[in-house]
């Protein structure tokens, strides 16, 4: 038997007793140590999921120790062996479809915390599709004053890394702007600025949010509370004027989407990261903007296995060091879920 975490219904979790996961012969079973709360778990706690049918184990940022390897894997081809610390990318790609063998995004996927049960439980079954993808060794020994629960973060710059790839080469010394401020803002932020960007400014409506990410960017980063500050007007100042030669939208806002071509500059390049609610989804945009500012706009979600490699070699690096700032075990994870929905927090993470 196990503890797991069970969404019933929006809003309500209950901790049961259930059975462990056995494992068929090409399957691994992981002994979860974290599982981070992501602003998806977050959307899904709070109104469902489409693709997730209640109840349901959700989670799906998670590190772990390997339990159990199926019997049918050859000594040669296991590179994380019981007792190995492991990260599990929820992503599993299927490896037949034109996209995976481009080597981009799978049409085909399915994930962990969605079609198979997540990470908030005791154990996880990695399916027999995924063991060979999608579980990656952490650095053994792990780096001095890291623990396996910042590995959690992972997914998220994984995703990251994948929206700074895809808008491309930023200006030498230019300014951005990142408007959220939650731990993928942050992380974009701290991408843009490895880039090569000059400047990083970050706006959010939540003043709690910029006080704590205040000791994770650099000194001299502009924090702009846009609940109470007028985001074109400091956008303004801080560019001299110019306009923003990134601007990337990091939050679920058709009113910051519809700004964002206001904000960017001659050559502007326009990143949209956070998907909008179904019912919200229509912006009015103001293709002149567009137009006359020979400007870009971009959109993106998701990683590759590519993404999630290099985000666990940033990590190892100490890239992401104080992201992780709160922990709860699996028995309070309302409260954790609450904590985390009121931005008090940049990354909280559930230890089973």
């Amino acid at each position: 038997m196990m503890k797991a975490a069970v969404l019933l219904a929006p809003g309500t979790f209950e901790i049961r007793e259930i059975a462990k996961p056995r494992i068929g012969p090409d399957e691994i079973l992981v002994r979860v140590q974290a599982c981070a709360i992501c602003g998806t778990d977050l959307r899904i706690f709070r109104h469902g999921h489409g693709k997730i049918e209640l109840p349901a184990i959700i989670g799906h940022e998670i590190v772990g120790r390997v339990e159990e390897v199926g019997s049918s894997f050859p000594a040669e081809e296991v590179q994380y062996g019981r007792g190995s610390m492991v990260m599990v990318t929820p992503g599993i790609p299927c490896g037949r479809c034109s996209n995976c063998l481009r080597g981009l995004f799978c049409s085909n996927k399915t994930a962990i915390g969605y079609h198979y049960p997540g990470g908030f439980a005791e154990y996880l079954r990695v399916p027999a599709r995924g063991v060979r993808s999608v579980v990656f060794a952490l650095p053994h020994p792990l780096p001095e004053g890291q623990a396996p629960s910042d590995y959690t973060i992972a997914e998220p710059l994984a995703c990251a890394l994948n929206g700074l790839e895809r808008l491309g080469p930023v200006t030498l010394g230019g300014r951005g702007l990142v408007i959220g401020a939650g731990p993928i803002g942050v992380l974009l932020a701290k991408l843009l600025l490895r880039r090569g960007l000059g400047a990083v400014s970050m706006a959010d409506i939540r003043p709690v949010r910029l006080q704590r990410v205040r000791d994770i960017l650099p000194p001299g980063t502009w924090l702009i509370d846009s609940a109470e500050e007028n985001l074109v007007e400091r956008s303004r100042e801080f560019t001299d004027g110019r306009g923003m030669d990134v601007v990337i939208v990091a939050c679920s806002s058709p009113e910051m989407q519809e700004a964002s071509l206001e904000l960017a500059g001659l050559y502007g390049k326009i990143l949209y990261f956070a998907g909008l609610p179904p019912d919200r989804s229509r912006i009015r945009f103001d293709s002149n903007l567009l137009h006359y500012k020979l400007a870009s706009v971009i959109g993106t979600y998701g990683s590759t296995l590519y993404h999630n490699r290099l985000a666990m070699e940033l990590i190892a690096s100490g890239f992401t060091e104080g992201m992780c700032d709160a922990r709860y075990p699996l028995e309070r994870i309302s409260e954790a879920f609450l904590h985390a929905a009121g931005g008090r927090a940049l990354k909280t993470v559930i230890e089973p």
